[in-house]
């Protein structure tokens, strides 16, 4: 395995290390049993970036080959997959900006200040029902 097809642009690696500054290290890289990162790229050159010697890890010497290359991919898609809630974010964000204490920029939760800012102002909109994507199996040559 060569790392992950998945790329971490710099800019993403800058609000990773501001991540890992404000919260500190909070969630390990994942390695297979000969130490290549399986998972937690962003965040181990974010830790680069950041000076750190150590980082948390976590070793995955329980999976064989196959399933090393399924979690690298099942690891990024996922994450990439995920949605959100829009109100429920609308209000988080609201109440972090609204904070009279708040030591730090609400950037740090990986939102540009534009886009909370038309979080912020969007209106909620009744969701269309969408059909669910029909599951597609992968069939392996024999």
């Amino acid at each position: 395995m060569n790392g992950t097809p998945a790329r971490t642009l710099p800019n993403k690696i800058n609000q990773i290390a501001a991540s890992i500054r404000r919260f500190g290290f909070t969630n390990p890289v994942l390695l297979d049993g000969e130490g290549t990162i399986l998972a937690g790229h962003g965040r181990a050159a974010a830790a680069k970036r950041l000076g750190m010697q150590e980082v948390p890890t976590l070793r995955l010497d329980h999976l064989n080959a196959a399933e090393r290359r399924a979690y690298v991919l099942a690891d990024n898609k996922i994450a990439a997959n995920a949605g959100w809630d829009a109100e429920l974010l609308r209000l988080e964000l609201g109440a972090l900006a609204a904070e009279p204490d708040l030591d730090f920029d609400v950037e740090i939760t990986g939102f540009e200040t534009p886009e909370i800012d038309l979080i912020l102002v969007r209106v909620r909109r009744p969701s269309k029902k969408r059909n669910p994507p029909r599951r597609r199996r992968i069939r392996r040559p024999p």
